[in-house]
């Protein structure tokens, strides 16, 4: 789970996760030849270009089209061969994986069982890295020879696959914090005046990939963004807001997709400090907030209410768990019973370019006075990482959909691989049941476990879901893209419409 920021307009996180050919200058002029490279806008750039440190979506999109892992997800989410050419289980416990043989880094050095073995412990091992709950059901990794990885578990991991494909490969011996990134994928990145290009690796052991050179520019207003779309600065939008939608489709040719996005927007709270270390204060927040007008007012009616961290199709979605309830009345009793007065004044934090103020008009009228603080999002990132929010408004996106990615990482506690610490958060029948989860040998017990975690969360309220929001992309009329449902932006995908195309 990765955080997502919404773009223009995150959370996964959020999270998610198009184009417009660079070739055409503006959405609907004639092209040069040779075309030069494609342009892709975001609201940031990479937040570190180590693969094992930040989950962040943005961050987590770039890096993997430069490193690796040993299986991919493809867009049902379900795994497939990648540096991990085959694999085994000869027991519950067991997994050995065959690394595809010819395969080298960007720096010549060849790829081998050693540097996955080396990956994996650094993310179990690393006290920076933020991926450890991906491998928390793991016991020991151990290379048995050149081609062959052993990874051993506690107890049956159904879904180690999911969590491995999450876990990107780098070479044996990289230091603590990476910054000269060298992995094994189809694009190099390196850095340029507007950002970040992603340059096709020559050697690399897959089909190359279809573009040259696709460059990053970082956008962070969703005005400037919007222009530079339209007037052919820009060949891929990731995002649009929802209120600009109607200003870019069908404009000078480009036109906007959409999916529904596997991020669900939230309020996060610190659990450990007042006013919200009181139950009653989380309880009146719930119902304070009229999701239908949120969906109209944020996502411009693209979206849907949300009841808990994750939509259908998550797996640990808890189907029978009734619509939170929208009273008032009963929020400011809530709040006069917890000893706030009317007017009570707390700051709520967000990423710049999101929309906050509907959040506050409608906790103005339960009675809480919202002071709107958006941030930059590396500068937001890094508080929440800090445990220095107090009130945040985002997004987190359940990227191998499983609701465990989202409870793990928001509430479990840090011995169980999760970050609860950061908003205070810790229940021991929590981290019991997601390590029921981790170790269910079935998916049916899993998903039993994660609906009962799920569940527990929604009581306790710590994070309060917004709604589900809509993912959506500007393209302009040159180029061939279709969104994966997870929202992972993959360069791969993004190519020039051949001749003929509509």
């Amino acid at each position: 789970m990765r955080p997502r920021s919404r773009g223009p307009g995150l959370g996964r996180g959020a999270l998610p996760l198009v184009l417009a050919i660079a070739g055409v200058a503006g959405c609907g002029r004639g092209g040069e030849h040779p075309p030069p490279p494609l342009r892709v806008g975001l609201y940031s750039g990479p937040l570190t270009r180590d693969p094992h440190l930040i989950r962040e979506y943005i961050t987590y999109g770039v890096l993997s089209s430069v490193y690796e892992g040993l299986v991919d997800l493809d867009r049902a989410l379900v795994p497939r061969p990648l540096l991990a050419e085959s694999w085994e289980s000869p027991d519950r416990l067991t997994w050995r994986f065959h690394i595809r043989r010819g395969v080298r880094f960007q720096d010549g050095r060849p790829l081998d069982a050693r540097d996955v073995a080396f990956s994996l412990e650094r993310v179990r091992r690393l006290p920076t890295s933020e991926y450890g709950g991906y491998l928390a059901p793991v016991d020991s990794v151990r290379a048995l020879d050149s081609e062959t990885v052993e990874v051993r578990t506690r107890e049956p991991a159904g879904t180690l696959l999911q969590k491995l494909a999450i876990v990107l490969i780098v070479p044996r011996g990289s230091p603590p914090e990476i910054v000269d990134p060298i992995g094994s994928g189809p694009y190099r990145l390196t850095a340029n005046a507007e950002g970040f290009s992603l340059r096709a690796n020559p050697g690399y052991w897959g089909p190359p990939p279809p573009e040259p050179e696709i460059r990053l520019v970082v956008v962070p207003d969703a005005a400037e963004a919007r222009k530079k779309l339209l007037s052919g600065g820009l060949d891929l939008l990731w995002r649009v807001a929802p209120p600009d939608a109607a200003l870019v489709d069908g404009v000078n040719g480009c036109r906007v997709v959409g999916i529904p996005s596997f991020a669900v927007e939230v309020l996060q709270m610190r659990v450990s400090a007042p006013p919200f270390s009181d139950a009653r204060v989380r309880r009146a927040i719930q119902l304070a907030l009229d999701r239908q007008d949120l969906v109209r007012a944020i996502g411009n009616g693209r979206g849907l209410p949300a009841n808990q961290l994750v939509g259908r199709g998550v797996l640990g979605f808890v189907p029978d768990l009734p619509p939170p309830a929208f009273d008032v009345d009963g929020a400011r009793r809530l709040l006069a019973e917890a000893g706030l007065p009317p007017g009570y004044e707390v700051e709520m934090e967000f990423r710049e370019g999101r929309n906050g103020v509907p959040i506050q008009s409608q906790l103005a009228a339960a009675g809480l006075r919202v002071r709107l603080r958006p941030r930059p999002w590396k500068q937001m990132i890094d508080r929440l990482v800090a445990g220095q929010v107090s009130f945040y408004y985002g997004a987190y996106a359940a990227d191998t959909g499983d609701a465990g990615d989202i409870l793990r990482t928001l509430l479990a506690s840090p011995a169980s691989g999760g970050g609860g610490a950061r908003i205070g958060y810790s229940s021991p029948e929590l981290d019991r049941l997601l390590g029921a989860a981790d170790h269910a040998p079935e998916i049916r017990e899993r998903r039993a476990m994660l609906e009962k975690a799920m569940a527990l969360a929604m009581r306790d309220l710590p994070v309060v879901p917004l709604i589900i929001p809509e993912d959506l992309y500007g393209l302009g009329p040159g180029v061939e893209w279709t969104p994966r449902p997870d929202g992972r932006f993959d360069a791969r995908e993004l190519r020039r419409r051949r001749p003929g195309r509509p």
